[in-house]
């Protein structure tokens, strides 16, 4: 009888866990569908709520507000797609991880305009923006320490992934706003100059 008590306190966990998730993972699809049709001004918690069928404690039971929400689909994405590109798997070289993050990266801007035009326009907020520089300067110093990077052997890791989002956000700003189209491909060397300068690498 007490074995039966034991099993089913990490099974009621991994229930809450996955209605957790399940509720999250809604919560943030209806705030994209919202940002479909209106700015990111316009959107209220209400209609998030609405949109997505749940109730405002449901949604303060994980978000504070709606720009803690963006901070945290951000934070998803960006892990994600480090998982993607191979982080933690030993079986690829930092570098293989590096370069998949890239061309992520790079294929994002190129192929998905419209969802990055949308993204500038939410953080066009200064409070939101500086919010978001600090999540990625974080996720970064955690990408630089796993990765053993040499540069961090150089300069404080918190100022290397500082000055590395503040760069890489600056290209793809100029990438997205510029007239010219700009291929993936160019996209990843324009990431790669900038990098290997950081280093003190020729091209």
């Amino acid at each position: 009888m007490k074995n039966k008590k034991q099993t089913k306190v990490p099974e009621m966990l991994n229930k809450q866990t996955r209605h957790a998730i399940r509720t999250r993972a809604l919560i943030a699809r209806s705030f994209v569908n919202l940002m479909e049709r209106n700015s990111f001004e316009d959107i209220g918690i209400v209609d998030i709520c609405n949109e997505a069928l749940i109730t405002r404690a449901t949604f303060y039971k994980y978000y504070e507000d709606k720009n803690h929400l963006v901070c945290c689909m951000l934070r998803d994405h960006c892990e994600e797609m480090f998982k993607q590109a191979g982080l933690g798997d030993e079986t690829k070289s930092p570098k293989e991880v590096y370069d998949n993050i890239l061309r992520m990266i790079a294929d994002f801007v190129v192929e998905d305009r419209e969802k990055i035009r949308g993204f500038l326009e939410i953080v066009c907020s200064d409070r939101l923006r500086s919010i978001i520089m600090q999540k990625m300067t974080g996720l970064v110093e955690e990408l630089l320490t796993t990765l053993n990077d040499d540069v961090i052997k150089l300069i404080p890791v918190e100022i290397a992934a500082s000055l590395i989002v503040g760069g890489f956000a600056q290209i793809l700003r100029y990438v997205f706003e510029n007239e010219k189209t700009y291929t993936a491909d160019e996209v990843v060397k324009y990431f790669n100059s900038l990098y290997d300068n950081f280093h003190g690498k020729e091209n």
